[in-house]
């Protein structure tokens, strides 16, 4: 797992370091840092998979989290779940958001309603009902899901 790794991509660095990276006489990478990464890593462990923390920020020219993925990610942490659901969850915003994502999109996500960063679903969520079947609901999706410890 790959803190938010999109603050390593490129177009990132670009826009956040630009100036003061090529003052100090560097350029940009020829390379993501991620594709060599993940591909030393595989020629060494084939079967390592890789999980990114990331978020679209509208930094890169293509999606963090789509070049995350192209990139050699095989998985991405998707939020907007989570946050459709919070605040009362508003399903016709949810669905609006799942049909909106290809299946292939999806495949290559996380999902979850709890994780170290997230109140406890129960509490974001308006009570223990609604934070299970807001676990029952992001288990369904296609891709990986991810349970916090106690959340059951």
């Amino acid at each position: 797992r790959c803190d938010m790794a999109m603050l390593a991509l490129s177009d990132v660095w670009e826009r956040s370091w630009g100036q003061v990276v090529r003052e100090g006489g560097f350029l940009r990478p020829e390379q993501e840092f991620w594709k060599v990464a993940i591909d030393a890593a595989r020629a060494r462990s084939p079967g390592t998979q890789f999980f990114a923390e990331a978020y679209n920020y509208q930094i890169s020219r293509t999606p963090e989290k789509e070049l995350l993925v192209d990139l050699g990610f095989d998985y991405v942490y998707d939020k907007d779940p989570l946050d459709h659901l919070q605040g009362g969850g508003n399903l016709d915003q949810l669905r609006a958001y799942i049909t909106s994502r290809s299946q292939e999109q999806l495949a290559h996500t996380m999902h979850f309603v709890e994780n170290h960063d997230e109140p406890r679903a129960a509490t974001a969520l308006g009570g223990q009902q609604q934070a299970f079947v807001g676990s029952v609901l992001t288990s369904t999706l296609p891709g990986a899901r991810l349970f916090f410890r106690g959340q059951f």
